[in-house]
């Protein structure tokens, strides 16, 4: 019986449909079941109790109902929607002055604007919010107006007992409520559902993606090799070992977020040791070249991390190359810490020989990298002479692109 209903429901629900339209879809298809019954048992109750034949409003909205359900499996959800409002709020207004202010029956335009609320969620959906929310009001303020002027005192059943249609309305209130509740709340899960899913498929394609860039950046050093043993040029040599360390610079934000599981953000202290680690192999110089790190933990976005982790390569190889050649204990200090809860400061330093001339410890390429890098960070850099070269770089990162680990 319950996957019956399931079905029922599912009518006219595509796979390629939005799943905010599924969603629509579903809630359409429950409001109209629950009318298209309520309507027959009233009927029903009515010849049972009555011995007569139930009200013409109420045996005429039976096609209409069905019909909106018609609308709605062509793929017209919206349309089907605004009928099914225009519908309720037609009979609404016609059975309020029919039974009188003393029945209550005009609280149930109360759930009429509460689900009308619900279609303000989505932009396509804002005419027909507008429209529906129009003719509610519309049919509230007729329906007060006639109370208050007794406009239709002749169409007024008074052959009802006031109390009973009290109880009735509240009865029918309590039931509405329910099936209404019960429709938000399924349609909400199954929206949830579908949404989860989605992630979880973003989620794996993203971690395809990186794998696969991981990859294609090993190809690429792989080549950058070969085409290094092959030459006899030492400047050559050196030129394409630079750009094998800013290869490998990128490739291991990838491989982190692969590893770790997570397809945007890169923890910056481990991503930092790997980049050392990187380095010093490259350079042969492991034993050689103290390196003490302090980098605060923190994860940040990959479009911080490569910036970032290219400059750190840049300056770390600048000192090696030429800092050096006079030091008995070569350091190089890197330091990371946020200043404030969205400015991050770097600070990379060597005891080195110092500099006169900053710009003659870097070559042309490297300089040029890191003003563009810099100001791909939105940030501002400076060199400076402290028992070695200093450089500084501060940069804000917005909250979407940082988390405290």
């Amino acid at each position: 019986m319950w996957n019956f209903f399931l079905k029922l429901i599912k009518v006219g629900v595509k796979q390629d449909d939005t799943v905010f339209d599924q969603r629509l879809k579903m809630a359409v298809n429950i409001l109209v079941i629950n009318a298209i019954l309520s309507i027959g048992i009233v009927s029903l109750l009515h010849f049972i109790f009555d011995r007569e034949m139930a009200n013409l409003s109420i045996l005429i909205s039976l096609p209409l109902f069905a019909f909106a359900g018609i609308l709605n499996v062509r793929g017209y959800v919206m349309s089907a929607i605004t009928y099914i409002f225009c519908v309720s709020n037609i009979l609404l207004t016609i059975f309020s002055i029919r039974l009188g202010e003393m029945s209550l029956t005009h609280v149930h335009f109360i759930l009429l604007i509460i689900g009308i609320s619900l279609l303000y969620q989505y932009r396509k959906s804002t005419f027909y919010f507008y429209f529906n929310l129009l003719f509610t009001i519309v049919c509230v303020v007729f329906v007060l107006l006639s109370f208050q002027f007794g406009w239709f005192s002749w169409f007024l059943d008074r052959s009802l007992n006031p109390e009973l249609s009290r109880h009735l309305n509240y009865i029918m209130l309590v039931v509405v409520s329910l099936v209404f509740t019960f429709t938000v709340v399924y349609t909400y899960y199954q929206q949830q559902a579908s949404i989860l899913q989605s992630l979880q498929g973003q989620k794996i394609l993203l971690a395809e993606v990186n794998h696969r860039v991981k990859n294609n950046m090993a190809i690429i050093i792989g080549l950058l090799n070969m085409k290094r043993n092959n030459s006899t040029n030492v400047e050559t040599q050196q030129d394409l070992d630079d750009v094998k360390a800013r290869v490998m610079s990128i490739s291991l934000v990838h491989d982190r977020m692969y590893s770790a599981r997570n397809t945007s953000a890169v923890d910056v202290d481990g991503y930092v040791d790997d980049l050392v680690k990187e380095i010093s192999h490259a350079f042969h110089l492991v034993n050689q070249v103290k390196f003490e790190v302090s980098v605060e933990e923190l994860s940040i976005d990959v479009s911080v991390a490569i910036p970032l982790g290219l400059i750190i390569n840049e300056l770390i190889t600048n000192s090696m190359k030429h800092a050096f050649k006079n030091t008995s204990e070569p350091i190089i200090f890197i330091k990371i810490v946020r200043q404030d809860s969205d400015v991050l400061h770097v600070t990379i330093r060597d005891n080195g020989s110092g500099i006169n001339d900053i710009k003659s410890k870097t070559d042309g390429m490297g300089m040029v990298l890191i003003e563009a890098l810099t100001e791909q960070l939105g940030g501002t850099y400076k060199f400076s002479e402290d028992n070695g070269v200093k450089f500084e770089l501060i940069f804000s990162v917005s909250p979407a692109t940082q988390r405290r680990i």
